[in-house]
């Protein structure tokens, strides 16, 4: 009974470290990472992607979309448009294009 328990002991102690040791970060690899740390004041693509919630919000606040569908389909299909882009330009390139989408929508009002 003793040596059973000890045996999945140390099995279950080798599992972990093994975990533990192929999933870990180190610090320093974290914040090499150019994708992740703010490099001269640009940026990065995380938070790019990050803050196109609010600037594709902001937009359609501006441009005066009121309705409840229309808002959603417009925010639900740039914001899944910018979420999956790479680069901090690919972002901004999905913000433009739904710029120039809801001015062309407005003149088509006027």
């Amino acid at each position: 009974m003793k040596k059973t328990l000890f045996l999945s002991a140390a099995a279950l102690m080798l599992a972990s470290t093994a975990a533990l040791s192929t999933h870990s970060v180190s610090a320093s690899s974290y914040y090499d990472n150019p994708s992740l740390l703010r490099q001269n004041g640009t940026q990065t693509d995380r938070e790019a992607r990050n803050g196109a919630e609010l600037e594709i919000r902001n937009l359609l606040q501006q441009y005066g979309v009121t309705d409840t569908d229309e808002y959603n389909s417009y925010y639900t299909f740039y914001y899944r448009k910018a979420r999956r882009c790479r680069k901090a330009s690919d972002v901004k390139q999905v913000i433009d294009e739904l710029e120039k989408n809801l001015q062309e929508t407005q003149n088509d009002i006027d």
